[in-house]
């Protein structure tokens, strides 16, 4: 019966977050861990796996899933492992390396005083500008008018692609006072911080214990 702790990944200012299930690898089928984030309450949960060192670091395998199936990649998936990992290690700040189906990269952790500090290196952004129909798509989702966009929208994957689309005002966008004057679908954290915005926090909450 593993233990599963949910991690309020990229916070901000210390608030909300996308809250992840986070355990280790064991002999589930991938049937089972589609069922772990509806049984917990997340969208989505990732499994670890120690796999050794690498780079000098120690190294561990990560697999993300969703109620639908698995993510090749997943940023919020990525920072709440991190943060999961920086917590059993101890110490002020943790590095690993960090392994997907994709690709292997490092990660860094930094353990603050009710929180963790979390960043990883997210591989090379391809982009391009957004083109009619992929716009029309995304507005008209959003109940954006043509007048609420300013400037142009681009298309950005490092895996995944993600529209990042930008609005006039944070009320055009329907967003929450206080998060970031761009309405995108989606976007994630790989992005953010590859664009120079600051390290996601993680916040976690009480372990839950899984049957199986």
């Amino acid at each position: 019966m593993p233990e599963v702790v949910v991690i309020d990944a990229c916070q901000r200012q210390g608030r909300g977050g996308s809250p992840t299930a986070v355990l280790d690898e064991a002999s589930f089928t991938d049937e089972e861990r589609c069922r772990i984030p509806g049984e917990l309450g997340t969208s989505h949960a990732v499994f670890i796996r120690a796999t050794g060192v690498e780079r000098g670091r120690p190294s561990y395998s990560l697999r993300f899933f969703t109620a639908e199936g698995e993510l090749p990649a997943c940023g919020h998936g990525t920072v709440a492992a991190l943060a999961l990992l920086a917590i059993r290690e101890g110490g002020s700040d943790h590095h690993a390396v960090l392994c997907t189906t994709s690709r292997s990269f490092e990660g860094w952790a930094i353990r603050n005083r009710d929180s963790v500090t979390a960043s990883f290196d997210p591989g090379p952004v391809k982009q391009h500008v957004a083109q009619a129909p992929e716009l029309r798509a995304v507005t008209a989702g959003l109940g954006l008018a043509d007048e609420a966009v300013v400037g142009n929208a681009c298309v950005a994957s490092n895996g995944r692609p993600r529209l990042l689309l930008p609005v006039r005002t944070r009320a055009a966008s329907c967003w929450p006072a206080g998060t970031a004057p761009i309405a995108t679908w989606p976007m994630d954290s790989s992005w953010k911080r590859n664009s120079g915005a600051p390290a996601s926090r993680a916040g976690d909450r009480t372990p839950h214990m899984l049957g199986r």
